[in-house]
């Protein structure tokens, strides 16, 4: 609860801010997007260790609202769907960390995927649309996390089992905006996304994407 009220907090601080000379009589601008790229598994631990680097898609659409005295803001619905393989040597690796004598070891797993649906604000530095626009991103939503089981045998063993669960989340980021025309652009943004579960389920997705202002 305080992360979410201090997310909100922030979004009503930086949208007063970013829209203190808006032109109310402008109608706010369509925006619809998607993105792919590389993910980050971080925590709990054994997210870390136990699965590789991932990949991750996603869209969205809102609205961005006109400049203001430093830049505008942009609300938008997002959705997002991530996925990480097994990494069998990991966790080897892990296990040995903690005792050098086990030399034979045989993991087997499935992937780790993870849904997310959210309301995210964006707010942009760029007194026009049309030009290049560094931007921050706050965002609170719904994270879904299904982690596959883990059976390793051999001079230890012990089975993981698989998990499901689902629960609030928030995110921050960074990116830049690069308008190709006034209704074309791309982007590139990292993102911290925390799902509160616990344990805690955090990972960076790092995107480009396609925005689209039709």
């Amino acid at each position: 609860m305080k992360h979410t009220l201090l997310i909100c907090f922030l979004i009503l601080s930086f949208s007063s801010v970013l829209f203190s000379q808006e032109d109310t009589t402008k109608p706010a601008d369509k925006e619809l997007f998607v993105w792919g790229g590389i993910s980050f598994p971080y925590l709990p631990r054994e997210f870390n260790d136990f699965w590789k680097n991932g990949w991750n898609i996603g869209g969205g659409y809102g609205y961005s609202f006109e400049p203001g005295s430093i830049g505008y803001g942009a609300l938008h619905a997002t959705v997002e769907y991530a996925r990480f393989a097994f990494d069998s040597a990991g966790v080897s690796s892990t296990i040995r960390a903690i005792d050098t004598t086990y030399k034979n070891l045989t993991s087997t797993g499935r992937p780790t995927s993870i849904f997310d649906v959210m309301l995210q604000f964006k707010g942009a530095f760029s007194t026009t649309k049309q030009s290049v626009a560094p931007y921050f991103l706050l965002g609170i939503g719904y994270m879904f996390y299904s982690a596959g089981s883990v059976t390793v045998s051999g001079d230890t063993s012990f089975v993981l089992d698989k998990q499901q669960k689902s629960k609030f989340l928030w995110s921050v980021g960074v990116g830049i905006e690069i308008p190709f025309s006034e209704s074309l652009g791309m982007f590139v943004q990292a993102k911290s996304i925390l799902g509160v579960i616990d344990p805690t389920r955090q990972y960076f997705p790092l995107s480009a994407g396609i925005m689209i202002r039709p």
